[in-house]
């Protein structure tokens, strides 16, 4: 009995463990020393002025001309978790400490969706290295800019809806996470429509008034943040659509027309491009391989992904996610960018969250030799071009 107590206890602390030794790998590789690109902090800063605007500080802050004041264009909810250390330290809070945390915080959120999804411990543990350095979370998170806090924001808040999808299902919480990943990058603004259908039929086994109980919690949470969006967007642009992204296009960025679509289909193949046939540089001298400074394609550093395709269609979990991968693709294959400088596909860390959970569930199926190998792989090639991003920088252009 007590033994089983304390296995209980290991488990329930096993998370946080791993999201200390992930924050602890993140600042001994970069020390989390700030980023000039903190959007978040000067954004932050002028909500707790109480102003909409920002005190523009130079050119290197996304932040649009419109009516004679200057506004960042992300998605704010980063804004949000920022608010804290800038109440205490000013524009001087370190945006990289909270883009760490995020980033820690979803290496436990994957050892815990591991679990529930039936992994072995062994397993587990290498798939969540896999999590942190074979995706772009730990670079995203050891970085801290504007738009890589944005991304490792949602993967963590992705991870954790998630995890409370294949958990005890809570829809207040399954909501507050989603929204949460869908305000830090609105691509994930398509999942929850499908994350509230999949609260929905998960509740229906225990009757109409669980389907309803489930669907009050989640629109309890649901409705205030989306009135407070709509209220926020119609009070910098009078409109209650957030149309941030599409005035910096038009009004800031060169390579507009003035007219043309963030989204158009004549974006795919440059984004195919990036995502599936960018390699590395292959070099004569040491570190040999090193990556794209403007980006390396999943095919040669991630193919562990391919796991996906092994979970088994007989589980419901398997359709949804597939069903919120593809859907949360769309927008990353139809822009206009495909992200500047990054290490590996950052844009794909959208989709990331919903194919890890799809691994987890293809290798407590059963890990066979060619999806460990995959795996591994992947782990391996994203240490090394991560190390050689950080120590070697020489070797990447």
């Amino acid at each position: 009995m007590e033994r089983r107590a304390s296995l209980r206890t290991a488990a329930a602390w096993t998370p946080a463990l791993v999201a200390l030794a992930a924050f602890a790998c993140e600042w001994a590789l970069s020390g989390l020393r700030p980023t000039v690109f903190d959007n978040y902090v000067w954004l932050a800063d002028a909500w707790l002025h109480h102003r909409l605007w920002i005190h523009f500080p130079g050119d290197w802050i996304d932040a649009v001309p419109y009516h004679g004041r200057a506004y960042v264009v992300e998605a704010p909810f980063p804004a949000v978790l920022m608010l804290p250390l800038v109440a205490r330290f000013s524009t001087d809070a370190n945006q990289t400490l909270a883009s760490a945390l995020l980033a820690a915080v979803s290496a436990g959120a994957a050892w815990t969706l591991c679990r529930r999804s039936g992994v072995p411990p062994a397993a587990t543990a290498l798939l969540v290295a896999f999590w942190a350095v074979g995706t772009d979370v730990l670079y995203c998170g050891m970085t801290g800019d504007v738009w890589l806090i944005a991304h490792v924001s949602a993967a963590c808040f992705t991870m954790l809806c998630i995890a409370e999808l294949s958990g005890k299902r809570r829809g207040w919480l399954v909501a507050a996470y989603g929204i949460a990943a869908a305000f830090s990058r609105y691509p994930l603004l398509l999942a929850l429509p499908i994350e509230l259908a999949w609260l929905a039929v998960s509740a229906r086994a225990a009757g109409r008034r669980a389907v309803l109980g489930a669907l009050r919690a989640f629109a309890v949470v649901a409705v205030p943040a989306f009135g407070a969006w709509v209220w926020y967007d119609l009070a910098r642009w009078g409109t209650p659509l957030d149309v941030g992204y599409t005035i910096w296009y038009h009004v800031m960025d060169p390579r507009s027309n003035h007219h043309d679509a963030t989204m158009s289909l004549a974006n795919v193949p440059m984004q195919l491009r990036l995502f599936f046939a960018t390699p590395p540089h292959l070099l004569a001298w040491f570190p040999w391989v090193a990556p794209g400074r403007f980006g390396t394609s999943l095919t040669f550093v991630c193919p562990g992904l391919l796991v996906a395709l092994g979970a088994s269609w007989r589980r419901p979990e398997t359709r949804w996610l597939w069903a919120l991968a593809i859907a949360v693709a769309i927008p990353s294959l139809l822009y206009y960018d495909i992200g500047g400088m990054q290490l590996g596909t950052r844009h794909a860390l959208d989709v990331e969250p919903f194919l890890f959970a799809l691994i987890a569930l293809a290798i407590a199926r059963g890990a066979t030799w060619w999806k460990i190998v995959l795996v591994a792989y992947s782990t391996l090639a994203g240490a090394w071009m991560l190390l050689v991003w950080r120590f070697a920088p020489g070797a990447v252009f």
